[in-house]
């Protein structure tokens, strides 16, 4: 994994279901829900599972996850937050906190973070909020 630390978190749902997901968003991640035959079962480059699983946060992922308006609704609030998340942290750098720092995909993008080396979206608890949001809850309520 092209980070130097990985996050797992637990998250109840309204409905009593305990999810766990882990930070890993570079590798195949059986923890994060994807549409069939979604990804190459032969992939092993790690930006290939980087894109693949943050176009799950993008509108065009929410449509390929076939689900309902009110499930979509609550997942632009959780990619409008990791987008905001992004915006801030750049920012803070271009306003010199050095809190916050560019960081390089492997295909060249630059995304700012607060932490060092690690993508907003490769964090345990995004994808955690994703999965509970697929199984009905509200992100407000996260």
């Amino acid at each position: 994994m092209n980070s130097e630390s990985t996050a797992i978190t637990f998250l109840r749902d309204p409905y009593g279901i305990v999810h766990v997901a882990g930070s890993g968003n570079y590798n195949f991640n059986p923890s994060i829900s994807v549409p069939e035959n979604y990804l190459n079962p032969n992939a092993v480059d790690t930006e290939y599972y980087f894109q693949k699983y943050n176009n799950l946060l993008t509108e065009d992922g929410i449509k390929k996850m076939n689900v309902s308006e009110a499930t979509a609704t609550e997942l632009r609030k959780l990619n409008d937050a990791v987008e905001n998340t992004k915006r801030l942290a750049e920012a803070e750098a271009l306003a010199g906190n050095t809190n916050a720092k560019p960081y390089q995909h492997g295909d060249g993008i630059v995304e700012y973070t607060f932490v060092l080396n690690h993508s907003v979206s490769n964090c345990g608890e995004i994808w955690s909020a994703r999965e509970a949001i697929l199984n009905g809850a509200k992100f407000d309520e996260l």
